[in-house]
């Protein structure tokens, strides 16, 4: 391999006026990027913060002057990364952010060599890429390499004597709520990345920001991160006093994500422990830290709760910590919300299965309250189609790979079209499924096929519809609806969920109290229809009276706020049955 000469021995005290004379002429060329520029004050790109190998910029659209974007710069005193280890780890960030906004979002990168003068004057510039990479260059030059990402603010800072502080008000004053929201926010960042098998191997404050944009808490700065094919990785890459045990003291044994919840654990029990590690008097690890069966005492802020789950997440032994990011979401939602949350989380699946149940009932029930009139002849390839949304619904739900199914329903639908198997609504039909969520395209998609079954039986036998029973089609369906959206919030986590279906279960009594209303609306209009049942056919019109009093309304409001308060009912029962339980096996 042929080597590049990269060092500019004449250069040897980079200062922020130097290096932004020469971004500020880069910038003018159009270049790093045509459409993100430097913001500038005086001639000067507008400096954000300096790390070891970095300097983070402000930065801006070139056309719309739109702000809300940095320019990370990494390469002045070669300390640039290897241009291949460049490329994975900005793909890496740039692909998990796109998935998860607790990362930090990267939007561009490119690199560059850059001849300069003696006065700071550039000369020359290149553009580096897979072609050139590895070229024999004449003279000394630097090569550049640059970022685009969103402007985010770091949570620690150091000031000129190399003294750490927090730039959050709430977190240096030890705000348990804020805190957690921390850890929760940086959590669904590490349990994303975890779920592609890459371990970030540098999680610790310095690395940790916050978005005034849209108030998170973000992962960033995958450096030294690792994609690996089944979990594990064995190279040694860590921030001493963040790394795990394992990381720090091997070099041929492997280690998976149980590092990463180690130094997540760390980087929490120094917040709460006011920028102090286990052992230590400052934001300095003391060596005690990594002897053999080393236990921390509990940090000094932080409930006991909290202080529980840190602890676990730190200690010596791999098999001793928390083995998923899950488990620790779990505890830190069992202490946000209590043990509602806890509960909750571990029985949706109850939630699941009756909301399913409901739906399709709800379904049958609706063909024999209306089903002439919406007979469709479906063709077999049809129903092969809703069948693949099923299969793929069930294989999403049990974390299994889609992408076979994805591109038969694809495949399926074209050939449908080009055969005039189904019409355009139909197709668009199918396109509206594939958006929604996996889970409930497969609910609808299995409703679909008992209700065109029904709809067959109900020919053939010339069965007769019931239009008085339509009142509990749509009491179940609307049931089935709440079930299933209540689920879906509980599986998708996310902090700021207030206690909807958490610690109080507002969800449901809100719901409860809307279907009493439809019950009390309707006795309501009963009274009046007595006495002046002519000014409200004034107000809001004949049919719309007549239909709200001809619809069994009291009967749909009655059962459906019954089985809203039912089902808080055996959410508290059970709750309280597993406590009594625990407590009978702690106490034998």
């Amino acid at each position: 391999m042929k080597r590049r000469r990269i060092i500019l021995s004449i250069f040897t005290n980079w200062t922020n006026k130097n290096i932004g004379l020469i971004l500020a002429q880069l910038d003018n060329q159009m270049l790093p990027f045509e459409k993100y520029c430097f913001a500038q004050e005086n001639g000067i790109p507008i400096l954000l913060g300096r790390g070891a190998f970095a300097n983070v910029y402000k930065a801006q659209k070139r056309n719309k002057k739109k702000d809300g974007y940095a320019i990370k710069v990494i390469g002045f005193g070669d300390r640039h990364i290897d241009s291949e280890n460049f490329r994975t780890v900005v793909a890496t960030q740039r692909n998990l952010g796109f998935f998860q906004n607790n990362i930090v979002k990267i939007f561009d990168s490119t690199e560059l060599r850059v001849w300069i003068e003696e006065d700071y004057t550039i000369k020359k510039v290149e553009k580096v890429d897979s072609e050139n990479l590895e070229e024999e260059c004449s003279g000394e030059f630097l090569h550049l390499q640059f970022i685009v990402m969103e402007e985010v603010s770091p949570i620690l800072i150091e000031n000129e004597f190399g003294n750490p502080s927090l730039t959050n008000q709430k977190l240096s004053s030890s705000d348990e709520d804020e805190i957690l929201k921390l850890a929760y926010d940086i959590g669904l960042a590490l349990k994303e990345a975890h779920l592609k098998n890459i371990i970030h191997r540098d999680i610790k404050l310095e690395n940790i920001f916050y978005s005034d944009s849209d108030h998170r808490y973000k992962l960033g700065d995958f450096g030294i991160s690792c994609i690996t094919d089944d979990g594990m990785a064995s190279t040694v890459a860590f921030t001493k006093g963040y790394g795990a045990p394992e990381v720090v003291g091997t070099l041929e044994d492997k280690y998976d994500c149980t590092a990463d919840i180690y130094s997540f654990g760390m980087t929490l029990y120094v917040l709460i422990n006011k920028l102090r590690f286990p052992s230590s008097k400052n934001y300095h690890p003391n060596i005690e830290q990594y002897k053999k069966g080393f236990v921390a005492t509990a940090p000094e802020n932080g409930s006991a709760e909290l202080c529980g789950i840190v602890l676990k997440m730190i200690c010596y032994d791999p098999d001793d910590r928390y083995q998923t990011m899950d488990e620790v979401l779990n505890g830190l939602e069992w202490v946000k919300f209590g043990e509602r949350a806890k509960f909750q989380r571990n029985h949706k699946d109850a939630t699941l299965t009756f909301g399913v149940f409901m739906a399709n009932i709800g379904a049958v029930m609706y063909e024999y309250s209306y089903s002439p009139k919406f007979i469709e002849n479906f063709t077999v390839v049809f129903y092969i189609l809703w069948g693949l949304f099923i299969w793929k619904g069930i294989n999403l739900y049990n974390k299994k790979h889609t992408s076979f199914i994805s591109k038969l329903i694809l495949g399926m639908s074209i050939f449908m079209i080009i055969t005039k198997k189904i019409t355009w609504w139909n197709f668009a039909e199918i396109l509206f499924f594939s958006l929604c969520l996996p889970e409930f395209t497969a609910i609808i998609a299995s409703s679909e096929i008992i209700m065109q079954v029904m709809r067959i039986i109900m020919k053939i036998k010339n069965i007769t519809v019931a239009p008085q029973y339509a009142w509990i089609s749509i009491l179940l369906i609307s049931i089935s609806f709440l079930l299933l959206q209540h689920y879906f919030m509980i599986n998708e986590r996310d902090i700021n969920m207030d206690k909807t279906c958490k610690e109080y279960n507002v969800y449901w009594f809100v719901y409860a109290i809307l279907y009493a209303q439809i019950s009390l609306c309707h006795l309501f209009l009963q009274i009046v229809k007595i006495f002046a049942l002519k000014y409200y056919y004034i107000i809001f019109g004949k049919k719309i009276i007549d239909l709200l009093l001809k619809k069994q309304c009291l009967e749909f409001g009655i059962f459906g706020s019954a089985f809203c308060l039912l089902w808080i009912a055996r959410e508290t029962f059970l709750i309280k049955s597993e406590n009594r339980e625990k407590e009978d096996e702690y106490v034998s």
